[in-house]
């Protein structure tokens, strides 16, 4: 079962980094299921998991009370997951036969620029298609691609930063386990 993003960029009213836990998104479903409350946020770039407490703060997920969230999303329970199972094998279910750049699904929020620590801008003024291939080359899971001006890195473990410019982290699909 894979969860359900009910609103991208949206916070619970009560949510903050101050009340959460950091969880997968599969835990912070189970947890939130648990509870018996049908909404939660998480915050994948730091892994943030905040569960309402009480039935004020559950409501404060409904789509017409949440807030601009930028690097939160809310999530609707959706029954019991597998918390073996990595976000970034959530990100890929349904992809494991893909091919080139059909195996690359953009990771983290789109609306802030984030790129993995530690990459760098080592290959300059190429085209996403070429940063496709040469992570695919390389072997590595995580493609970070600047629009700005062509800039490309990969690397195998991704922990993510804000950088403020046009970087986005991709997962490549084809390098993400899915036998668990």
């Amino acid at each position: 079962m894979v969860p359900t993003m009910a609103e991208a960029q949206g916070k619970c009213a009560e949510a903050s980094n101050a009340d959460s836990s950091p969880l997968t998104l599969a835990e912070c479903n189970n947890f939130a299921m648990g509870g018996g409350f049908d909404w939660f946020n998480y915050r994948s770039e730091d892994g943030l998991c905040w569960i309402p407490s009480d039935e004020a703060d559950a409501m404060s997920c409904w789509n017409t009370n949440t807030e601009f969230g930028n690097a939160w999303d809310v999530y609707a329970v959706c029954g019991e997951l597998d918390e073996s199972v990595s976000d970034e094998q959530i990100a890929c279910i349904g992809m494991e036969d893909c091919y080139g750049e059909d195996c690359f699904v953009a990771w983290k929020s789109t609306e802030q620029s984030w790129k993995c620590d530690g990459v760098t801008q080592a290959h300059k003024g190429v085209d996403f298609a070429y940063c496709v291939e040469y992570t695919m080359e390389m072997g590595l899971t995580f493609m970070n691609y600047r629009t700005s001006n062509g800039a490309c890195g990969a690397i195998e473990e991704c922990a993510p930063t804000a950088t403020g410019t046009e970087w986005q982290i991709f997962i490549n699909c084809a390098m993400v386990e899915m036998d668990n």
